[in-house]
């Protein structure tokens, strides 16, 4: 996760993008969920896995032609909101001349100049109605729900990936997206293992 500024208008683009990397991570690394999408259709995937109605229209799409489904790209047919620049930062970068300052003093002059920078910058985009938001940054945590939906614990997530993280790492990272995009994964499957 990362803490971005997000225009509110971006809501519903980043979840587009979270459910589409989701799909992805299910189509590759899910054959028994996908399986049953094909045999009963979306509607019932949807419910058997408690997955959010999001994913609707990709399941749709590949139910109605499982051998000729192209998977496009999350950004197909969605942008975010254009981002402009809100703010100029008038004071010059700290010029270095090794011959008159020490390198740590101007190490120091230089991180106090980006610190101004951020925060004017991030005070402008707070004044125009953005807010700093938790974006999620690691593909590798919707592979580790696809692998969970799929009925594999997790310890044999952090196994078969030969991950460095435990599965109590694996656990957190799975619940916290679950959570974050509708994704009741206790429903059917159980939670502690």
């Amino acid at each position: 996760m990362a803490d971005l500024y997000t225009h509110p208008k971006q809501s519903d683009f980043l979840k587009s993008r979270y459910l589409w990397e989701l799909w992805k991570a299910l189509l590759e690394h899910a054959p028994t969920v996908i399986a049953f999408l094909r045999e009963h259709g979306p509607e019932d995937w949807l419910a058997r896995y408690s997955l959010p109605d999001g994913l609707l229209p990709f399941a749709q799409d590949y139910h109605s032609d499982p051998d000729g489904y192209v998977l496009m790209g999350w950004d197909w047919g969605d942008s975010p909101p254009r981002t402009t620049r809100l703010v100029w930062f008038f004071e010059p970068f700290p010029d270095y001349d090794p011959a008159t300052m020490p390198a740590g003093r101007w190490r120091e002059r230089a991180i106090a100049w980006l610190d101004a920078y951020i925060q004017t910058v991030e005070d402008a985009y707070r004044e125009a109605g953005w807010q700093k938001t938790r974006v999620k940054y690691n593909p590798q945590h919707f592979v580790w729900l696809a692998l969970k939906l799929e009925g594999l614990s997790y310890k044999q997530i952090a196994e078969k990936l030969e991950l460095k993280a435990d599965d109590t790492a694996v656990r957190m990272a799975v619940m916290r997206l679950g959570e974050q995009l509708g994704v009741n994964i206790c429903i059917h499957l159980k939670c502690s293992s």
